[in-house]
Order: C-alpha cells, then sequence, then structure tokens
C-alpha cells in the first residue's frame, strides 16, 4: 500500500533527501524538495490530494518553525527561510494552489530543457565555427609553405644555372691559363733554353745593327769633316 507524502521518512525522492536543510540551503529547493516529497516536473499530471499527509506537513513545519522562527534566529536569512516554509506548507496542503505551483514548475523544466537545448546549439556553432576558422588558418600555412617551396626551387635552379655558366666560363679560360703557366714554368727551371732564347735575342740584335751602321759616320770622322771645313 502506497505512503502518504509528507511522512517524517525522509526516504522520499529529490534533491533535499541528500541537501541538509538550513537557512542557507532551502532558498535553491522547491517546495515539495522541502518537505523531502518527489517533484511533480517528472509526472504528466499534479500529485493527487490523497497522497498528501497535511498532518506529517505540519508536524515538519513546526520542526522548521524551530529553527528558522525569528525568536530563535533573528537574521534576515532565517527570517526568509521561515517565510518560505511558510508558503510551501500552505501551497502543498491547498490543492487549487498546488495544482498552479506544479504548472509552474513544469514551465520552469521546460524552459531550462530549452534554455539546455539553446545552449547546446549556441556551443555547437561556436565549435563550428572555430573548427571552420581551424581549417582555414591550415590552408593558408599550406599555401604559404607552398609558395616558399616554390621560391626556394626558383632560387635553386638559380643558383645551379650560374655555377653551371661559372664552370662552363672557367673551362673555356682553363687550357689557355694552363698553357701560359707551363711556359712561365719553363722559364724559370730550364736554364738552357733561356740561354738559347738569349743568344737568338743578340744574334737578331746584331743583324739590325748591320743594317743601319755607317762607318763614314762615325764620331771621328764627323769631327774631322767640321774641322776642314772651317780652315
Amino acid at each position: 500500500m502506497s505512503k502518504h507524502l509528507g511522512e517524517e521518512s525522509h526516504r522520499g525522492e529529490g534533491k533535499s533527501s541528500t541537501v541538509r536543510i538550513t537557512k542557507e540551503t532551502i532558498q535553491s529547493l522547491n517546495y515539495y524538495e522541502i518537505f523531502h516529497l518527489p517533484s511533480p516536473v517528472s509526472s504528466p499530471t499534479s500529485i493527487s490530494a490523497s497522497l498528501i499527509n497535511a498532518q506529517a506537513l505540519q508536524r515538519a513545519y513546526r520542526r522548521y518553525s524551530l529553527l528558522f522562527h525569528p525568536d530563535k534566529d533573528p537574521s534576515p536569512a532565517a527570517r526568509e527561510a521561515f517565510e518560505r516554509v511558510k508558503i510551501a506548507l500552505e501551497t502543498l496542503i491547498d490543492e487549487e494552489k498546488r495544482r498552479s505551483y506544479d504548472a509552474s514548475l513544469r514551465g520552469e523544466s521546460e524552459g531550462a530543457g530549452d534554455n539546455a537545448e539553446e545552449l547546446r546549439r549556441k556551443r555547437q556553432a561556436e565549435e563550428d565555427a572555430q573548427w571552420a576558422a581551424f581549417i582555414l588558418r591550415q590552408k593558408e600555412y599550406q599555401k604559404e609553405a607552398s609558395e616558399d617551396a616554390k621560391r626556394r626551387d626558383i632560387a635553386e635552379r638559380e643558383e645551379a644555372m650560374r655555377r653551371i655558366q661559372e664552370e662552363l666560363t672557367s673551362s673555356l679560360e682553363t687550357p689557355f691559363k694552363q698553357m701560359e703557366r707551363e711556359v712561365v714554368n719553363d722559364w724559370d727551371v730550364d736554364a738552357e733554353l733561356l740561354q738559347m732564347k738569349l743568344q737568338e735575342i743578340e744574334k737578331l740584335m746584331q743583324e739590325i745593327r748591320s743594317q743601319t751602321f755607317d762607318p763614314e759616320d762615325d764620331v771621328t770622322t764627323r769631327w774631322k769633316r767640321s774641322k776642314a771645313e772651317k780652315v
């Protein structure tokens, strides 16, 4: 047989079954949770009046009064807690008030569900935007890397062509330079060849002198001729 809701046992459903009710925590609980009753949010209809044990709720209310009554605790938090317990009791034992309260709880629950769905969609949109931005950055990095690779490839090819041209130019000049070095080296180390060259030069000079020398035009002859002309 079903037990009446509101019995002193704390085996009822709801988060209040695991939350110690104090003047600080009571404001975060709905009226059902304050009295350790299952919330009607998960139920399609309001809780039947036959399941509400008014006497058990009254006893629980008196215990809360001992905790939160202004004569016991004059703090503003205690006064607010006392007032909330009083309103919770009046709402739950009155069928019309309870039915209206149940409807408001379901509306809040549905609104919370809508808000949760909206938050989920918003987070998903943000994640999609972040992912799209990441993909775009990756493509930009890849494009920059590709362009850098092309520039390096062009520079390497130009450098290779320059080296090839230098090598070709150097290979054309090498035989002449090599011949010149061989001649110089031969002159430096071959004394016999050097002597032959000197003799050839001396012979050539003698031939030149013999072709241009006039015996009658030496210094002595010119002096005698000048003296005779004066006499």
